[in-house]
């Protein structure tokens, strides 16, 4: 039996960017663009970002949906969707 163990160095640095999550997790990000990104998270917490993630505002529109979001694809720039649970499936309209 053989084992392995892989060495690498992380030289990548993230930074610390505050969102209106409403005290819920994010669970998942979707770039629709290299600059536009959508984050869905827990109770329908959905934000956007127009500036690759820099700052954040809630799309209050999902705010009355009673679901988690827990996915964000995108197929093309025009056309994505937000899948949550008990079926809740959201479609970008642009």
């Amino acid at each position: 039996m053989h084992s392995f163990c892989l060495m690498f160095q992380i030289t990548e640095e993230f930074e610390e960017v505050p969102v209106q999550s409403r005290g819920f997790g994010i669970l998942d990000v979707g770039y629709r663009s290299k600059d536009e990104a959508w984050a869905a998270g827990g109770s329908g917490v959905l934000l956007k970002t127009t500036n690759g993630g820099k700052t954040w505002i809630r799309d209050k529109a999902a705010d009355n949906i009673a679901a988690n979001l827990y996915s964000v694809k995108f197929i093309n720039e025009q056309k994505g969707f937000v899948l949550g649970n008990d079926g809740v499936l959201l479609q970008y309209l642009g």
